[in-house]
């Protein structure tokens, strides 16, 4: 019997051997028979979600095999290498490869690539602004890594940040860099537009919530003590009227910058009445503060905000337009007679005497044009603005007859009410004449509804003085002394 044995080659193996018989004659042959190793082979990415990969399979000794490397989009091809993290050395997208006798990984190497950012400034120096991330040269991104524009201002206008409609109001922008070269506005201007909204000017609207509690307790040891009647303590009282007397003071406000921010604290020890001729107490029975949930001895801070504006009509490069939300509240006027057709005389301040519906000669005029104009109008912002003759005939009632429009002169004002002609004509739709109020309206105690005031004068019964406002979409009259209706500010801008 024979004791035949394999020879060893490269990438091959021996199978069984059948030994044979010695034959007589001494010789004898032994069939050895030989088979190609498999081996695998393993066609990989460094990164998932780079590329893609064709090739892996289980292949003979020797044979030829293609691999292919495919870059995803935002991805470059930089080449194949022996391991994850190693030198490339081929950087054909499509190699050949000799399978060998152990299995063996390749690795196609994918990087992300690299696309311009380009910022765009207007209304501020490039020396203020800042891209950080980890870029690809000067103002060179790597699509899927994350950068951040900030821009140092700390003037009181506008500074927006953003890429084509979705512009923030910020001093910082953090994007992700997309699979193409993108384009960063830096905007600093006393007034932005997009489209048919404005945004002009800050007002208290947004309150500052439990869920912020970190922020609350900052302010709150910002603004120190309280408010009384007799001590203010740094507080500004806000001398609304209870029982036709702007005293005692009972509701107060301060304003606390911090972070870059703006905030209003408010506080009050009595509710504020739903007319000033009903006298402010602890009681909740005649006020809409504690329905919209405030209370008394409780700070509640609102966030400054820009003031979003819907545009009306343009001509001759002017706007008219009016604040998108009910921003306060505020009485038409704080007295009220019966008889009143005969005692307009008894109404009105220095400019003259009238009904007191008379928009001429109301305390919601003379609001709008001081405090609230102060308040919400920086310095830097009132080139925008633009003062304009206000019609207060009988015309811009829409009506054909009205005892106190006929009264009511024209006023040169910067802000003011809209008409009830003018809600008309600008907004047909009777849904669209709705309007929201802001967290500060309703801490101000306006009623749930969202009412606002007209100017216009109502023409309703003979004893008391009703001035018109928006009830939900349609029309309805007030007497002039309630708390509960809202302001909805309007105002003609140079664009």
């Amino acid at each position: 019997m024979t004791t035949a044995t394999a020879k060893s080659f490269t990438g091959f193996s021996a199978q069984t051997i059948e030994q044979q018989e010695i034959n007589p004659n001494g010789e004898t042959v032994v069939k050895i028979y030989y088979k190609r190793i498999r081996c695998k082979i393993n066609a990989t990415v460094n990164v998932n979600g780079r590329g893609t990969t064709t090739g892996t399979g289980t292949y003979k000794y020797g044979q030829k095999v293609t691999l292919t490397a495919s870059a995803n989009d935002g991805y470059k091809f930089d080449g194949w290498a022996d391991s994850v993290n190693g030198s490339t050395y081929n950087y054909s997208y499509s190699r050949q490869v000799t399978a060998e006798y152990n299995s063996k990984t390749y690795y196609a190497i994918f990087s992300p690539q690299s696309y311009n950012i380009t910022i765009n400034n207007s209304g501020i120096s490039t020396s203020n602004i800042k891209l950080s991330g980890t870029t690809a040269g000067t103002n060179k991104g790597y699509y899927g890594y994350q950068y951040t524009v900030t821009v140092t201002y700390d003037g009181t206008d506008f500074v927006t940040i953003g890429v084509g409609d979705d512009v923030q109001f910020a001093k910082t922008y953090t994007f992700t860099m997309p699979v193409e070269a993108i384009t960063i506005d830096v905007c600093v201007s006393p007034m932005v537009r997009q489209g048919n909204v404005v945004y002009f000017g800050r007002y208290p609207q947004t309150l500052i919530t439990d869920t912020d509690s970190s922020l609350k307790t900052t302010l709150n040891s910002k603004a120190g003590s309280t408010p009384t009647t007799s001590s203010f303590n740094g507080w500004l009282a806000y001398s609304y009227y209870s029982s036709n007397s702007t005293t005692p003071y009972f509701m107060f406000y301060k304003d606390i910058s911090y972070n870059g921010e703006t905030y209003r604290g408010v506080y009050f020890n009595q509710y504020r009445p739903t007319t000033v001729s009903a006298t402010a107490s602890t009681s909740t029975s005649t006020s809409f503060q504690d329905d919209n949930n405030y209370f008394i001895n409780t700070i509640y801070w609102f966030k400054y905000e820009p003031i979003k504006w819907q545009i009306l009509t343009e001509e001759d490069g002017k706007a008219l337009i009016v604040s998108d939300l009910v921003l306060d509240a505020k009485e038409f006027y704080h007295e009220s007679q019966t008889n009143q057709f005969y005692h307009k005389n008894e109404f009105g301040y220095e400019t003259g005497k009238g009904y007191a519906n008379s928009y001429e000669l109301s305390d919601i005029r003379r609001w709008l044009n001081a405090q609230f104009a102060e308040t919400a109008i920086p310095l830097s912002q009132r080139g925008v603005w633009s003062i304009s003759e206000i019609d207060n005939s009988l015309e811009s009632t829409g009506v054909t007859s009205n005892t106190y429009a006929n009264e009511c002169k024209p006023t040169e004002d910067v802000f003011f009410l809209l008409s009830y002609k003018e809600l008309k004509d600008y907004f047909p739709v009777e849904d669209d004449r709705k309007a929201s109020a802001s967290d500060y309206a309703y801490c101000q105690g306006i009623s749930s509804g969202s009412y606002y005031w007209l100017r216009s004068p109502s023409n309703y019964g003979g004893n008391m003085t009703f001035a018109q406002y928006l009830n939900y979409s349609s029309y309805n009259s007030q007497t002039v002394t309630v708390t509960t209706n809202g302001v909805r500010p309007a105002c003609w801008i140079n664009l």
